[in-house]
């Protein structure tokens, strides 16, 4: 008898339903044994001392996504916590380690959303970021104890402040007292007037007490409005900024009494015109003129390449003595800035390249962590090396929300270009450098040990080497596979120039020495340092000498 089609299907989907079904058993286990695997990986990441993660129970009041607590042999060593926040591309996932002792030991900035800017926000996952956290035993805070990234503000406030956020829900698990600057009492004032403003992150309302005597009781923003960049405009939240205004009286004005956020200049501006408003002051009273970043964009502002806005206030000088950095022309002009006069030093060689530069004088005053910017090793070490005529954008970029203090250096710096006759042509780089120049001052030691130390390194390799200034004495460890696992540049006689050779002994130079190998050369994969050709070739040298050394 011929079974009906119906049966057949019924059957052949009950079979199919059992394979499937005994599937999933077979592969369930392993599935989520890696996905415990990768998670635990990324906890490792920030905290490589433990080999083990005890899940703990969070709210979502807390602001944390989850919370392990990370153990040894058995016995806790310190907790891994995990927060989103709001970047300038969508949300970025942070994971921090915190020790016992409340030390950092490590930041991961990431997740599977992660859409900063390349080049800008992307910058918040590279270690001469991240490595700012560790080891810190208190609160992140941007501009305070941890530097932001020239044109990532918003990603680089937003990352700080997840990192504020992970460290104070430690802080509470572990029983200590949360960091605030003050708090914040309620208002008792008979008077509470509230004015909503636009920021920049659209309306929010605040509301001011006012005394009898017209003067501040207390200020106060509502949360529930309130959507400003975290870790940037979020700040006016805090006690610190809103207590500030207590007792003052109208009109106000930042930078008298009163100092606004930096890096939120929208916000800021929208808080002091609420407040001037309640007081019964028109808007125009207390407006700002002061230099700073207006639009919280994640973006260097464009800094306009013509600077002959720039006003020279002093005639380009030519000073008669070179100084220390080999320089064999000197210019010197004053130059008026946003808020000041500026007197700019650039340092030629006798190919017309910059060799130094300095920026300041007697007048300088331009606004703190905007214009002020222009004396910063960041930004005039990027004009070493160069020679022509410079532009922003094309190898040196301006401060973002300062322009006008850019393009008065620029000018400066151009002015003295052009008045040495420099060509269009860069300096030489330390790569084309012959080795030759740099002779050993003695023969390169090598001592092997018995047992690995703590960089995993079996092999010291030793050489001291001729420098800009003086001896340099450099010592390479290398692993058994002959891979560079450590590197210490100094020496009792070490003398290179302050902000030039004596960079080779920071860790950003060092550092990318690391997990090198075979013979290496300069702008493949390791950089010299700009201006400082002769120190950089001497380091050079004795690394290569000791990678090419037989065990």
């Amino acid at each position: 008898m011929k079974k009906p089609a119906w049966l057949i299907l019924c059957l052949i989907t009950v079979v199919a339903g059992l394979a499937l079904s005994m599937t999933n058993l077979v592969t369930a286990e392993p599935i989520a044994e890696q996905k415990l695997m990768a998670s635990n990986a990324a906890r490792i990441a920030v905290f490589p001392d433990a080999d083990g993660f005890s899940e703990l129970t969070v709210t979502e009041a807390d602001g944390v996504d989850s919370a392990y607590t990370a153990t040894r042999g058995g016995q806790s060593v310190g907790t891994v916590l995990q927060t989103t926040v709001q970047g300038y591309g969508g949300p970025i996932e942070i994971v921090m380690g915190i020790d016992a002792q409340g030390a950092i030991t490590g930041l991961s900035v990431g997740g599977s959303a992660f859409a900063e800017t390349a080049g800008l926000g992307t910058r918040t996952r590279d270690p001469e970021f991240t490595g700012q956290f560790i080891g810190m035993r208190e609160v992140p805070k941007l501009k305070q104890n941890i530097d932001g990234i020239s044109g990532a503000t918003i990603s680089s406030g937003a990352v700080t402040a997840g990192a504020g956020r992970l460290y104070q829900y430690w802080q509470t698990l572990n029983g200590q007292t949360v960091e605030t600057a003050d708090t914040l009492a309620p208002l008792t004032a008979a008077d509470q007037r509230t004015v909503t403003v636009q920021g920049y992150g659209g309306d929010f309302d605040v509301t001011v007490g006012v005394n009898p005597d017209g003067s501040i009781e207390g200020v106060r923003i509502n949360a529930d409005t309130f959507h400003e960049t975290e870790g940037l405009g979020s700040q006016a939240l805090e006690p610190g900024f809103l207590n500030q205004f207590a007792g003052k009286t109208a009109p106000l004005r930042y930078g008298q009494g009163v100092d606004a956020i930096a890096g939120a200049t929208i916000t800021s501006k929208a808080v002091l015109k609420a407040v001037n408003e309640a007081l019964g002051v028109s808007e125009t009273a207390g407006a700002q003129t002061d230099e700073a970043e207006t639009d919280e964009a994640e973006a260097d502002v464009t800094a306009a390449t013509d600077t002959t806005s720039a006003e020279a206030t002093g005639t380009l000088t030519k000073l008669d003595s070179p100084d220390a950095s080999g320089a064999v022309q000197v210019y010197a002009e004053t130059v008026r800035g946003f808020a000041s006069d500026i007197l700019v030093t650039v340092g030629l060689d006798a190919n017309g390249v910059i060799v130094s530069l300095k920026v300041g004088g007697p007048n300088f005053a331009e606004t703190e962590y905007y214009g002020a910017q222009v004396q910063t090793n960041t930004f005039r070490d990027q004009f070493i090396g160069k020679s022509g005529t410079l532009a922003y954008g094309e190898g040196v970029d301006a401060i973002a929300g300062a322009t006008i203090s850019s393009n008065a250096v620029l000018k400066a710096i151009n002015d003295a270009l052009q008045a040495a006759g420099s060509t269009d042509t860069e300096a030489q780089p330390a790569s084309a450098a012959p080795k030759a120049t740099a002779a050993p001052l003695n023969t390169l030691s090598v001592q092997t040990l018995d047992t690995p130390d703590e960089n995993g390194a079996v092999r010291i390799c030793t050489e001291t080497v001729r420098g800009f200034a003086n001896e340099i004495v450099v010592t390479v460890g290398l692993d058994a596979n002959g891979v560079i696992v450590s590197l210490k540049v100094g020496g009792p006689k070490f003398a290179e120039t302050e902000y030039y050779g004596a960079q080779a002994q920071t860790n950003t130079f060092r550092a990318q020495f690391i997990g090198k190998s075979g013979t290496i050369v300069y702008g493949e994969g390791v950089d010299a340092i700009a201006g400082a050709t002769v120190t950089s070739t001497a380091v050079l040298k004795a690394v290569n000498d000791a990678l090419q050394a037989q065990p």
